[in-house]
């Protein structure tokens, strides 16, 4: 579009030029094809069990992605320009995390061994059609992590791509040793309500590069099935299991009650809210659970590469922080 009106400009007799013209109708197939692919997807999107993805692409395409506003701070502060925001941002979300207590929760008898058996190897062999389903299954998001390579472009080659991730896959579980570069996240505001000014009113995403995430959703379905088959998740933790949600939550709540209710029995509810938990987890600790758990060798080297020295950036409107962010927040 902006060379189709810059030639335009420049021309003198820009409808009779040949390169005009050739720019003009290579947009145009571009539009059409554009245009079908759109109403394909949205024909995807209404004919899928779930409505949440169609609800996403509605609320995107009539709301947009708005610019941030003018933000405030506690101190009454405000932050104009762009990179005001995202140091201020990126500030506050340092502010959240805390210095982490090295010391170890003390067991007493047998409750310091493993709680469940250990298996004597926990070898996970990332596998081509493995990969290839998954990358096949990332939403074309053409927003670029640090990396600089989108989501998209290994959507769209997950054919060529996946047995090469596989080799590297096999070789960072293998070593034990997650690259850098994969452990560098940038971290984008997202406002938790529409009219969100304040600091506070927002909560931080973190954009790590797609191998990672990859390598991640492999290893986080062995977790999930390990742990799933010695019942270590309570099946009330409904945020852990697929096809599970806050709705799926509310509705065994209210048929508990509503039994209680024709039993005429009392019911008392009690809610626990632990302020940004996924935030304030210690590795340490996390790292020693997960050994109770029975889990050791590769994958837990893995695991603790994977949380060592992770670090990001804070992003507003395409402006980058240089400083820092805490390691947990990765």
């Amino acid at each position: 579009m902006e060379q189709k009106e810059r030639l335009f400009s420049s021309l003198d007799s820009p409808l009779s030029n040949p390169l005009y013209r050739k720019v003009c109708r290579d947009l145009e197939y571009q539009e059409y094809h554009l245009r079908k692919y759109l109403t394909n997807y949205e024909k995807r999107l209404a004919n899928q069990p779930s409505l949440r993805c169609l609800y996403q692409y509605l609320r995107m395409r009539i709301k947009g992605n708005a610019p941030i506003p003018t933000l405030t701070d506690t101190d009454g502060n405000k932050f104009y320009s762009d990179l005001e925001k995202a140091r201020a941002l990126a500030s506050h979300f340092a502010s959240v995390f805390s210095v982490e207590d090295r010391s170890l929760p003390v067991y007493s008898g047998e409750a310091e061994q493993t709680q469940y058996d250990v298996l004597e190897e926990f070898d996970i062999l990332f596998q081509p059609h493995e990969i290839s389903l998954i990358l096949s299954s990332l939403k074309p998001s053409i927003t670029e992590p640090f990396d600089g390579i989108p989501p998209i472009v290994y959507k769209r080659c997950h054919k060529s791509l996946s047995l090469p991730l596989s080799y590297v896959f096999n070789a960072s579980f293998i070593d034990g040793e997650v690259p850098s570069l994969w452990k560098h996240a940038i971290v984008v505001p997202i406002p938790k309500s529409s009219k969100a000014s304040h600091l506070s009113e927002f909560r931080p995403i973190s954009l790590t590069p797609t191998p990672v995430k990859v390598m991640e959703k492999v290893i986080a379905d062995k977790l999930l099935s390990f742990f799933t088959q010695r019942s270590v998740i309570p099946r009330e933790q409904h945020g852990f299991f697929p096809g599970s949600s806050t709705c799926t939550n509310l509705a065994e709540q209210m048929h508990n009650l509503g039994l209680a209710v024709c039993r005429g029995d009392s019911a008392d509810v009690v809610y626990f809210d632990f302020s940004k938990a996924f935030d304030k987890v210690p590795h340490h600790l996390l790292i020693r659970k997960l050994q109770l758990l029975g889990i050791h060798g590769k994958l837990l080297l893995w695991i603790k590469s994977y949380l060592h020295e992770r670090d990001g950036q804070s992003n507003t409107s395409h402006v980058l922080v240089v400083a820092l962010l805490p390691p947990s927040l990765g």
